[in-house]
């Protein structure tokens, strides 16, 4: 197997320009239906739009441009794409709609008799002294937002092109379902809600630790990234684990799905552990994963479907 850099990205090259169309078309109304969805919610609460909002879209044009190298059109600017949505969207969450506390609370206690952040952190936390287990959790939860990305990566530079395309489709049907749950219900995360008086103390694990081992530089990345703490429902981290997990699975077999077991479990551990999320959360990011792979699967066939019969036809 030739392993040189160059041919290799050619062959990547060469493998993206096969990928039909339509679903470069596809993923481009997914985000334009966002973007319309956006405005909208922004003139209606009277919030002005943050700068992102341009870059994205400069990079929705570059993504349609012909001339753009179908490797980098692929591998590149989907995730630029979601990363700018991602972020113009947490930076206004909450700013003109009611923030949820107490009914999310009640969802909790619907599901389990306990707040799981303040059960765990009675059993397993020590003030003013870190274990093995919170810098794993903080370590865990900070890169969560990139596993996704580097696991599509992974597939496309293992020319796992079919399930590739498929994986793009679901990570934009899941960001999307994140993004629009954000701004029509934003919820209070158990560490704030404590502050804020509606629950017993929390300890916010996740900012102390890097701030106490000098890496407070991290805490000051992460709030650029997620700019409102209000972006809690659903669990973008859980979901973000689930999702390529399901991948994984298919992909790989028992393999895949031990690794994605554990990936999950870990996660689920650290969501509830920190006090970042409630068991409920994750159970909707959970879910929304869930349908993004099935949606994404049933996407993919009717794109093809489509492309075949609009072949057949010239």
């Amino acid at each position: 197997m030739n392993l040189n850099p160059v041919t290799k990205v050619k062959e990547l090259n060469r493998l993206s320009a096969e990928i039909p169309p339509l679903l470069h078309y596809f993923l481009f109304f997914l985000t334009f239906l966002y973007v319309c969805f956006f405005i909208s919610f922004s003139l209606l609460k009277d919030i002005p739009l943050p700068g992102e909002f341009l870059w994205l879209i400069v990079a929705m044009g570059i993504y349609l441009y012909r001339r753009t190298p179908p490797f980098i059109k692929i591998a590149v600017f989907p995730f630029v794409i979601l990363g700018l949505a991602y972020r113009f969207t947490t930076s206004i969450v909450g700013e003109a709609t009611h923030v949820h506390i107490q009914d999310v609370i009640a969802f909790e206690h619907h599901i389990i008799p306990f707040i799981p952040a303040i059960k765990l952190q009675s059993l397993l936390f020590t003030p003013g002294r870190f274990h093995w287990y919170d810098a794993m959790a903080a370590v865990f939860y900070f890169a969560g937002l990139g596993i996704p990305y580097v696991i599509g990566i992974f597939l496309l530079l293992r020319q796992k092109m079919e399930i590739f395309q498929k994986y793009l489709l679901g990570m934009f049907m899941l960001n999307f379902m994140g993004f629009v749950t954000y701004l029509l219900y934003p919820a209070m995360p158990p560490w704030l809600a404590s502050t804020e008086g509606y629950l017993p103390p929390i300890s916010r694990i996740l900012l102390n630790f890097y701030q106490t081992v000098g890496l407070g530089f991290i805490n000051n990345l992460y709030s650029n990234i997620n700019q409102h703490p209000t972006a809690a429902v659903p669990s973008m981290h859980m979901a973000f684990v689930v999702f390529p997990a399901l991948y994984l699975s298919v992909t790989y077999k028992w393999k895949g799905a031990l690794i994605s077991a554990i990936a999950c479990l870990g996660m689920l551990f650290t969501v509830l552990y920190l006090g970042e999320h409630y068991l409920f959360d994750a159970i909707i990011g959970s879910l929304y994963a869930v349908i993004a792979f099935a949606g994404s699967t049933l996407a993919y066939r009717t794109i093809l479907h489509i492309s075949a019969k609009a072949e057949s036809t010239v």
